[in-house]
């Protein structure tokens, strides 16, 4: 099961974003982080989000 789809494009058009910030986070924190690995941590975040936003609302 997944989110309504309007639950889904919220948390999913923040994705640019996310990773944008963790690239400068890695940056100012002078670690080294590749674009790709930025992207997979924010995809997991993502995950975890929509994974809670469906239990949420099958609490409902």
């Amino acid at each position: 099961m997944m989110p309504s789809l309007p639950l889904q494009q919220d948390t999913l058009v923040t994705f640019q974003k996310r990773v944008k910030q963790k690239m400068l986070l890695a940056l100012q924190e002078k670690k080294s982080l590749t674009r790709l690995q930025a992207e997979s941590s924010v995809w997991q975040e993502l995950e975890e989000e929509l994974l809670h936003l469906t239990l949420d609302e099958n609490r409902s």
